[in-house]
């Protein structure tokens, strides 16, 4: 019993001890809880091998646990990511479990903009896992598109996707993407998809994409929007 009260001692006065801002603090020191017990979820429970690469930064397991619970929910067939990395693993896991569970059919296609990434994130992936999966290099372009000056995958194919994850890095002229815009336009379906990051896009797809979407924006992972009719 002395130690869990030391325990809660010591927090409580981690916690007393922001002057400057309390409350983003205390907002912060939440999340580093969240990430380990995210991490402790993800390695331990759902024992998932992120092979965690010393060249590649620490799996932000918050963002990952956001991801494979919209995985799950949504189930999607077509999907769709917009830089690889950690996050690939964690989306064919989910599809994979949506696999062995109801026999699943799906397809990945995940893209990246640096073919040395994109050749690191593949070797994350174990062979077995990628059988549905299709690894994509394409140079980002910029176009003026609505009249801003956007940033494309040149090669990406437009698919009937019903879900897209992007985290990718901005182009050094133009911080907001326009491929989820351009996408929305171009689709015939309707698409749910997360965003990790990337502030100025998922500012810009606030106030500009077309269509009515739930938008969760957290500060413990991406920001989500859901198509209001899809449940």
């Amino acid at each position: 019993m002395s130690k869990i009260f030391f325990f809660i001692k010591k927090i409580v006065i981690k916690l007393l001890s922001h002057f400057s801002n309390p409350i983003q603090a205390i907002k912060f020191d939440i999340r580093k809880i969240s990430f380990l017990l995210k991490k402790y979820k993800l390695i331990y429970i759902y024992k998932i091998d992120f092979k965690i690469d010393n060249n590649l930064f620490e799996p932000d397991y918050c963002d990952l646990d956001n991801l494979i619970n919209l995985i799950l929910k949504h189930k999607p067939k077509l999907f769709l990511e917009l830089g690889g990395g950690y996050s690939t693993i964690a989306i064919i896991y989910a599809l994979n479990v949506l696999e062995k569970k109801s026999n699943h059919k799906y397809k990945l296609i995940t893209y990246d903009q640096s073919e040395t990434y994109l050749k690191k994130t593949i070797d994350l992936i174990p062979q077995e896992l990628c059988k549905n999966v299709e690894f994509v290099y394409s140079p980002l372009e910029v176009k003026n598109y609505n009249n801003v000056l956007m940033s494309f995958y040149k090669d990406l194919k437009v698919l009937n996707y019903d879900f897209i994850y992007e985290d990718r890095h901005d182009h050094e002229q133009t911080k907001i993407a326009g491929d989820i815009i351009k996408l929305e336009e171009l689709l015939e379906n309707d698409f749910s998809f997360c965003v990790d990051g990337m502030l100025a896009s998922v500012e810009y797809y606030k106030n500009n994409l077309k269509k009515k979407y739930s938008i969760s924006n957290s500060f413990f992972h991406g920001t989500n929007f859901i198509r209001e009719n899809i449940s």
